[in-house]
């Protein structure tokens, strides 16, 4: 089973177990000069040089002295964005509260209405049912 093959300008190539991947990995190392290696010289290979490792370090310090030093302005920003949701919240909360005082005038409006509109079809009924008695 080859996994892996480096060709000679050090690129390393991998394989998948499937046959036709299997036969291309056979054709490169018989044909085109590639040297099968093992998954270690792999690691080897890709393993970062020292100073490699040390520009990489160097910037995830960067990275996060960037974070801590921008956390500040985010928490203003997010504290700055709840006091706005909390104004807005309490101008919508008044605007309920002065159409809720407008409304409750009109709901007795409304109901008083409604009783006298009632009062009134019973009355035009009480005629009706005494001469009925009557009749």
């Amino acid at each position: 089973m080859i996994e892996y093959t480096k060709d000679s300008d050090g690129s390393v190539y991998a394989y998948e177990r499937t046959p036709r991947s299997q036969g291309l990995a056979k054709n490169r190392i018989e044909n085109s000069g590639h040297e099968q290696i093992t998954e270690t010289e792999v690691k080897v290979l890709i393993a970062p040089t020292e100073e490699q490792q040390a520009e990489a370090d160097e910037s995830a310090a960067k990275a996060e002295i960037a974070t801590v030093e921008s956390t500040p302005r985010l928490l203003r920003e997010a504290l700055i964005d709840n006091a706005q949701l909390l104004t807005l919240r309490e101008g919508v909360l008044e605007q309920l509260q002065a159409e809720e005082a407008t409304i409750e005038p009109l709901r007795d409006d409304l109901a008083k209405a409604i009783g006298r509109r009632k009062a009134f079809a019973a009355r035009r009924k009480r005629p009706a049912r005494q001469q009925e008695k009557n009749g």
